[in-house]
């Protein structure tokens, strides 16, 4: 994987402009000099265990090297049931993440083409959201509803706000499609809240999100957010598939990507 990578993969360099997460870690970064080596080639060895201040480093590269720039990207959503007919909606969504505030304007289409549109801003790790019914900021109690009421996509699902907690252990190298990666764990503030704990595998050369496996507080794991595939798009890389799988119901959703423009303007 060489080239900009100006979409969702950036390699690894040290360098800070903190930015929130929002449907994974969207990259639109300038190159940059001095990457940072964790590895020798090829590519296809297992990385080497990272000592603790190493892989401090590494996840706060990944913290910090958050999404700036316009970017627009379109595909399908499909949930699959446990037991039911599957349900696809056509998903577009447009970003403005060149400032601490992102603006981000998500559509799900269903198959008779009625639309549903969410304005998000999020800004100091908070979340607004402005749909039909109005305007309202995100509390802890609706990460777990659903954005709309008949696909079960949760806020969770798409901001992930996991990714703010400050408790993080590196646990080792690993790999992930053919990709070497490192996993950490993150344990909620609030131990009786779901999840409780996070397990994130972050690429070994981009410090990108591959997959992350959240457990409840008997340690079981219940959820799985995971990367399905890689794909040069026009304006570079980025994932063509994204998986949420829901192991309590039996059911996951499918985000397919089909298309994607960005300006870093």
């Amino acid at each position: 994987m060489v080239g900009s990578m100006n979409f969702f993969f950036k390699p690894f360099r040290l360098f800070r402009n903190g930015f929130f997460c929002l449907l994974l870690i969207v990259q639109v970064c300038s190159p940059l000099s001095g990457q940072f080596k964790f590895r020798e080639p090829p590519n296809r060895q297992m990385p080497n265990l990272l000592d603790e201040s190493v892989g401090q480093q590494f996840w706060n590269w990944f913290l910090s090297n958050r999404a700036s720039g316009v970017f627009q990207f379109e595909g399908t959503l499909t949930h699959r049931p446990s037991g039911s007919a599957s349900v696809t909606y056509d998903l577009l969504m447009r970003g403005d993440w060149r400032a601490q505030s992102q603006e981000t304007l998500i559509t799900l289409t269903d198959i008779s083409g009625q639309s549903h549109s969410w304005e998000v801003d999020v800004s100091d790790g908070h979340a607004r959201v402005v749909d039909s019914t109005g305007e309202r900021l995100l509390d802890e109690e609706d990460w777990t509803s659903p954005v709309m009421e008949e696909f079960p996509f949760t806020w969770m699902d798409l901001l992930m706000p996991y990714f703010d907690w400050t408790d993080v252990t590196y646990i080792g190298p690993d790999r992930y499609l053919g990709r070497p990666a490192h996993r950490f764990s993150l344990s909620n503030p609030e131990p009786d809240a779901f999840p409780s704990s996070v397990t994130v595998t972050l690429d070994g050369d981009y410090a990108a999100v591959l997959k992350a496996d959240l457990f409840d507080q008997r340690g079981l794991l219940l959820k799985r957010m995971r990367v399905g595939g890689i794909k040069k798009f026009e304006d570079g890389w980025m994932f063509s598939e994204l998986n949420w799988e829901n192991r309590e119901a039996r059911s996951s959703i499918r985000l397919k990507i089909s298309s994607y423009r960005s300006s870093s303007l």
